[in-house]
């Protein structure tokens, strides 16, 4: 799937695979924008499915797709959803929402094409059979990717973030013994042409990782695709994940609960976590939500690090019904309710390194909305928002050894909301005002890239740069 605003200068298509079935997009097929590229984008916890956009569901070979469900939200005033193909059951028996069931029977790739825009909560594939040796495995990215600590309690892989510290390797494998690895780094398409995978490699910068796994006399495997954000080495995270609410902590110890009576002193409101059969309070379209005005929050009880949500009511914790219940920290505009993110590190011995900011309307410079995001003036380090997907920005804090830092997350002048999931917050310990990490890398692979970022096996007659563990120089091979 593409991740992308209507203005957005660049992205970076995204699909979705495992060992049974791959989900890939294309260009619109009707109406006044077909042939256009897909314009799909992921927002506020659904899928915004454009009309006419098609999607496709392949299956591997030896496996068979039996059902395409799909729950969505309807327009409660036609009653309608995107329908998803003509002989989709449709199930309208939720208020606000749609389910919808294909029965199929198939081995071959599944296009559907909705005949108007809907917001998507999830599609659930069934299928039937295993792979066989007919195509080659879905390869596998491995690596010591940051744990979400709110999510300790779950299952390990829906704790893992997208952030990787800069020392760590990247390793791709794929059960077929004998395939073959091609990659890419920039988010471009892996071909036999890209760089062959021979060995682990680590990243300098935020990447997307895509791959591809051959051999000869076997379908391709089916293409993935990993976005990293890198950090500092040595460095440890602070979390603050809105999604998973309960995890959030005041100063004072209180946590977020979901009745009227089980709210942090300070906050109006509360978050309705399970309707049930009773819709008296609010509609499927009502919001439910914490009005959060000049409210700290910690790591941990006793944290070293407090985020301060500075403003006034208009700053909410809110659990939307419109688009599928997911709870976010909803910022109203800086200019108009003194909107503000202020980040404190409350320990001399330590200081921020990186902060990763993942949200749902980042980057949505349109329809009202009159800039991105931006700390607030005077503030050091480098910020911007990430090439790849525009629902993720990042701040670095490059020389500066800082404890305070303060971020204006909506400068937006109208009364539209920027909408935040996670914030991760990485710090650094100082030792004579410089950080604590020496790394021994002089036993790292060297590895050489040709001036376009190219990784080159076996240089020959020409400028490359020679990177060993986080050093890089430029070199002429003779």
């Amino acid at each position: 799937m593409s991740n992308t605003s209507a203005k957005a200068d660049k992205y970076i298509e995204q699909y979705v695979a495992n060992k049974y079935v791959s989900i890939t997009s294309g260009p619109v097929v009707a109406g006044d924008n077909a042939g256009k590229p897909n314009t799909s984008y992921v927002t506020n916890g659904a899928l915004r499915w454009y009309a006419n956009t098609p999607i496709t569901f392949t299956p591997a070979k030896g496996v068979k797709i039996t059902q395409i469900s799909v729950r969505n939200q309807r327009n409660p005033d036609s009653g309608e959803a995107g329908k998803i193909h003509p002989d989709a059951e449709v199930d309208i028996s939720i208020p606000g929402t749609t389910v919808q069931y294909l029965a199929l029977n198939s081995t071959e790739p599944v296009t559907l094409v909705p005949t108007q825009q809907s917001r998507v909560f999830y599609i659930a594939v069934t299928t039937e059979g295993e792979p066989n040796e007919e195509q080659v495995a879905v390869p596998v990215v491995e690596a010591d990717f940051f744990i979400d600590p709110a999510y300790k309690e779950e299952l390990a892989f829906a704790g893992k973030t997208h952030i990787l510290s800069a020392d760590k390797y990247i390793t791709l494998t794929t059960a077929t013994e004998g395939a073959t690895i091609y990659y890419t780094v920039d988010g471009s398409e892996p071909t036999t042409d890209s760089p062959k995978y021979t060995a682990p490699f680590r990243l300098d910068k935020d990447a997307v990782v895509k791959a591809v796994a051959v051999k000869e006399g076997m379908a391709n495997s089916f293409a993935i695709s990993h976005e990293v954000f890198i950090v500092s080495p040595g460095t440890q995270m602070y979390s603050f994940n809105f999604n998973y609410y309960p995890s959030l902590i005041t100063e004072a110890g209180q946590t977020f609960g979901e009745t009227e009576g089980d709210v942090p002193v300070g906050c109006n409101g509360f978050l309705y976590y399970n309707h049930g059969s009773d819709y008296s309070q609010e509609s499927w379209y009502g919001s439910s939500r914490i009005q959060t005005p000049d409210l700290e929050i910690v790591n941990e009880p006793g944290g070293d690090l407090v985020l301060s949500l500075i403003g006034n009511a208009n700053n909410v914790l809110e659990r939307s019904g419109t688009y599928g219940f997911v709870v976010e920290y909803r910022s109203a505009p800086h200019e108009v309710h003194r909107g503000e993110l202020g980040f404190l590190l409350d320990n001399d011995e330590l200081y921020m390194t990186d902060i990763i900011f993942a949200a749902s309307t980042l980057y949505c410079n349109r329809d009202g909305y009159t800039g991105r995001p931006y700390p607030m003036p005077g503030e050091p380090g480098e910020y911007k928002v990430a090439e790849f997907s525009g629902a993720y920005s990042t701040w670095r804090c490059g020389d500066a050894k800082v404890n305070e830092f303060n971020f204006n997350p909506n400068p937006s002048e109208s009364s539209r909301n920027f909408n935040y999931d996670q914030i991760y917050v990485f710090s650094d310990k100082k030792v004579g005002g410089v950080s604590n990490i020496a790394l021994d890398e002089s036993n790292a692979p060297v590895e050489y890239y040709n001036l376009q970022g190219v990784r080159v096996a076996n240089p020959e007659n020409g400028l490359y740069i020679r990177r060993q563990g986080s050093k890089a120089t430029k070199v002429i091979m003779k």
